[in-house]
């Protein structure tokens, strides 16, 4: 199946040569047209970041390239809710496919209902995961907070005491608590369901591997939207009230904009771009103009660390970590330094072919 991936991405090389850095990594492949049809999204149109380079970081934490693979397709399966074909008049099938043909659809984490989306891919995030056997990294940017919701003191503040939407998922995926989400009675936010290889649609099982797998893209998610909470006190896209990115970009809303984060994609000649774009000079106030490094490598690091904290829960007995704390971080910083998707991708699959040949250290990257 590998073949299959490098050769979609040689025959996009050109777009990808225009790819722009992203809050974490989370740009997109794309052969023709932002909103692919069934046949052409399977990886030309994905994240590296939730797919190949979280599926990476479990099976270095321990586990199986089968555990792995179903956590991390279920993690880019998590945005797949609701993509539009080109007319913008249909909706595709929600689903994801990974390398080994793992089919994965998620629903009720849709990004384009204000609501779920606020929840699901703009969570805000407690100092440690609700259990607290996991502290999470911050990012080396000046003013972060520890706890997110600390960013909102005059609009969108955190509910329930301060209580983060990101400790309500954990509560429901690595706790297990299945009713972690419906009690929380948060308006139009409900416990996902899943469809596993095109069969029917059940819940996602609290405490499951899918539901690691809907958590993990919630926590990357809560490090790539963090400078717009910082700077802006939004968690979400403006214009998902406003309709209007423009406005809102001229308004002084760079870091929120889904025109600016994510690129243009309901212009039919716009190649959809990345999170994050580390060319829009309305961007630059950043540290060293580059929004990429710092949230990137913080997400990576908690993706692990939770993945490893949490890992008797889904397999018993002991599994040795594949790597030194010294290589692991030196592959997340490596993977976080790449400039393209073609580079990111080609970090995250060298890596996991060295752990199934159990070797005991990561390739250099690119």
């Amino acid at each position: 199946m590998r073949a299959y991936y490098l050769g979609a991405v040689a025959a996009v090389s050109a777009l990808l040569a225009t790819t722009f850095a992203s809050a974490y990594n989370d740009d997109y492949f794309n052969s023709s047209y932002p909103y692919p049809d069934a046949a052409n999204k399977m990886r030309e149109y994905h994240s590296t970041f939730h797919y190949e380079f979280t599926r990476t970081l479990l099976r270095a934490a321990g586990y199986t390239a089968n555990e792995a693979e179903q956590a991390a397709v279920t993690c880019e399966a998590t945005d797949w809710q609701l993509y539009y074909t080109k007319s913008n008049s249909a909706l595709l099938d929600s689903y994801f496919i990974g390398y080994t043909g793992l089919k994965v659809g998620v629903n009720n984490t849709s990004r384009k209902d204000y609501n779920q989306a606020r929840f699901w891919h703009f969570p805000r995030r407690a100092s440690t995961t609700s259990s607290g056997a996991v502290t999470y990294p911050l990012a080396d940017v000046s003013g972060v907070k520890s706890n997110t919701c600390d960013y909102f003191s005059t609009s969108n503040k955190c509910a329930d005491s301060k209580k983060p939407e990101l400790s309500i998922i954990d509560d429901w995926a690595l706790n297990g608590n299945s009713k972690a989400i419906s009690s929380a009675n948060l308006t139009g936010v409900s416990t996902p369901t899943i469809a596993v290889n095109g069969g029917t649609t059940q819940a996602a099982g609290a405490g499951s591997l899918y539901a690691l797998g809907i958590y993990l893209h919630s926590l990357g998610d809560s490090y790539s939207h963090e400078a717009c909470m910082k700077t802006n006190q939004f968690n979400y896209h403006p214009e998902q009230e406003s309709k209007d990115a423009s406005t809102y970009s001229a308004s002084g809303y760079p870091q929120c904009s889904s025109e600016n984060v994510h690129g243009n994609f309901r212009a039919s000649t716009e190649v959809a771009a990345a999170e994050f774009n580390g060319g829009n000079s309305k961007l630059t106030s950043y540290p060293n103009n580059n929004p990429t490094l710092p949230w990137t490598k913080a997400a990576g690091r908690a993706v692990y660390a939770v993945a490893r904290a949490y890992a008797s829960k889904w397999f018993s007995g002991t599994r040795a970590e594949a790597w030194s704390e010294t290589d692991r971080n030196t592959f997340i910083d490596q993977f976080a330094a790449q400039t393209t998707s073609t580079n990111r991708a080609s970090c995250a699959l060298k890596a996991w072919d060295s752990l199934g040949k159990s070797e005991t250290k990561p390739p250099s990257c690119p």
